[in-house]
């Protein structure tokens, strides 16, 4: 089981390092993209559409290591408030379902 787990963990840390390069990426070409229609009046046609992908496949990736982390998608406030361990583990599960359905 150990060495699923680490197999897991070495899964998302490859696929958050994946989508920081696209972040990168996506940030990169928009200020490319910006820089080239302000001062050579020229644009990139397919840069702004090839930047809303690369940001969207980016978070996508970064879901599973966020969900792994307990990060930033859940809403602190409610975990914060329920003191009951069997209504905050309910939550938790009702969370990830979410996750996995929407995503």
């Amino acid at each position: 089981m150990k060495a699923c787990r680490d197999t897991v963990k070495k899964l998302m840390d490859v696929l958050f390092a994946v989508a920081a390069i696209l972040y990168g990426a996506g940030t990169v070409l928009a200020v490319g993209n910006a820089v080239c229609r302000k001062f050579l009046d020229i644009g990139i046609a397919w840069g702004d559409e090839l930047t809303t992908y690369l940001i969207v496949v980016a978070f996508f990736l970064t879901i599973p290591y966020l969900e792994l982390h307990n990060g930033s998608l859940c809403i602190g406030l409610l975990d914060n408030l329920i003191k009951n361990k069997t209504v905050a583990r309910i939550l938790y599960v009702i969370r990830g379902l979410l996750v996995v359905s929407l995503s």
